[in-house]
């Protein structure tokens, strides 16, 4: 069984993944310094808040570049929320931001102008089932279970990036993606 390392750089939701993780029975362990990388076969990357203060406290904690040299390696990462959100090449929130570079893409601000469209997206979706089997982290899941949404920025990928979306005020956002060895998920 793999030993999963959860990337604790001050902006995870810690105790929701802490008991599911426990729930599921999974070895895992936290990471809070670049040494403690090595120690783990695999990485959470969570998240909660805003990009800048994410990628900020990835960088000053000295953890970004750890975690993209053992993703270059071939470990396997799966970021949540915000956590997924880092992993692309740039963000809009607040500005132009540089992201961590794995994912090409970026994130920018739900916006499709539609009159009942709220932003923050917040609530239970479906995904889109047809898109579902391209990603192996649904494997053994129904196809017809619904997912929960917190955010007011969606990421947009291209080349060779499995991906499955969920719909949104009449469009289409990116709910979860596969490319390489990583995997993303909005919810």
């Amino acid at each position: 069984m793999k030993k999963i390392g959860i990337v604790d750089y001050g902006c995870g939701n810690m105790a929701s993944l802490h008991n599911a993780l426990e729930k599921i029975d999974c070895k895992f362990g936290y990471i809070s310094n670049p040494d403690q990388f090595n120690l783990y076969d695999a990485y959470i990357l969570p998240g909660v808040g805003a990009f800048k203060y994410g990628m900020e406290s990835l960088v000053d904690k000295k953890m970004d570049l750890s975690l993209l040299e053992s993703i270059k390696k071939g470990k396997e990462l799966l970021g949540i929320c915000l956590g997924m959100q880092l992993l692309f090449e740039e963000s809009y929130e607040g500005g132009r931001r540089t992201g961590l570079g794995l994912i090409p893409g970026s994130v920018r601000k739900i916006n499709f102008n539609k009159e009942n469209c709220r932003v923050p997206h917040m609530g239970w979706n479906d995904l889109n089932i047809d898109e579902v089997d391209s990603v192996k982290l649904f494997r053994g899941i129904d196809k017809e279970s619904s997912y929960y949404f917190v955010h007011s920025y969606h990421a947009t990928t291209r080349e060779h990036v499995s991906q499955v979306t969920t719909n949104h005020c009449e469009n289409n956002i990116l709910a979860a993606f596969e490319y390489e060895n990583i995997l993303g998920v909005q919810f």
